[in-house]
């Protein structure tokens, strides 16, 4: 059972983070018409202040930002004895030095070392969040980025700022955020249950908007070489 519980819980680990990789909780959803803001240009590779490794508040996982993508990178790791492996037939196998560990919902696959009786499974996992293309836009305004993201029709806006070596990833999440942007912007509508919020800001709205505390708020710290 234990082992069970070890290679399930890696499997868990690796679902959750992919489902809330870049580590945001939303109530309410905030969409544009287009990439913010209107009418500047799309950066073709993020800044070179904005580049390098941070450390993240859960400690498993680093967050990365090289030339064109935002991504997280971490280890799934644990070992297992032969005889334990064979209790599992049904949700192990180990051919040729991969362990491959099967769901329903997904398999991982391992490396492998073996010492005596027991292997030794590991693997780099690196989560991509954002990475720039036509539909994850980077514009740089007033002195941050803005990561736009593109679903069906309406595009999600992130702000990301860099000071003292401190990364803040902003974004707004809630009903609190609602009403300080109705007050800002006069193209605004919502669903029927403010739980949809959809934005059609000017280039001078959207410049008031970034002067605006969002509810939704991460940081990250940059590690030295």
């Amino acid at each position: 059972m234990k082992v069970k519980t070890l290679f399930f819980g890696a499997l868990f680990v690796l679902i959750s983070c992919k489902e809330s990789s870049m580590m945001e909780d939303y109530g309410v959803r905030f969409y544009f018409n287009e990439p913010q803001p209107v009418n500047d240009s799309d950066l073709k590779s993020f800044p070179a202040k904005y580049r390098g490794i941070y450390a993240t508040t859960d400690e498993v996982r680093e967050l990365h930002i090289d030339e064109k993508d935002i991504y997280y990178k971490y280890f799934l790791n644990g070992e297992i004895t032969k005889s334990e492996l064979e209790t599992l037939t049904d949700s192990v196998t180990y051919n040729n030095g991969k362990l491959t560990v099967v769901s329903p919902d997904e398999s991982i696959v391992y490396d492998t070392e073996e010492k005596g009786d027991t292997i030794f499974f590991h693997k780099q996992i690196m989560d991509t969040v954002f990475s720039l293309s036509k539909r994850q836009i980077a514009k740089r305004f007033k002195g941050q980025l803005v990561l736009s993201e593109k679903d069906s029709v309406y595009w999600s806006a992130r702000i990301l700022s860099i000071h003292n070596d401190t990364l803040f990833w902003k974004y707004f999440k809630d009903k609190s955020d609602f009403k300080k942007l109705k007050a800002l912007v006069n193209d605004i509508r919502t669903d029927e249950d403010t739980l949809k919020v959809y934005l059609n800001p000017s280039r001078k709205e959207f410049a008031k908007i970034l002067s605006l505390e969002p509810s939704g708020y991460n940081k990250y710290l940059k590690k030295k070489d």
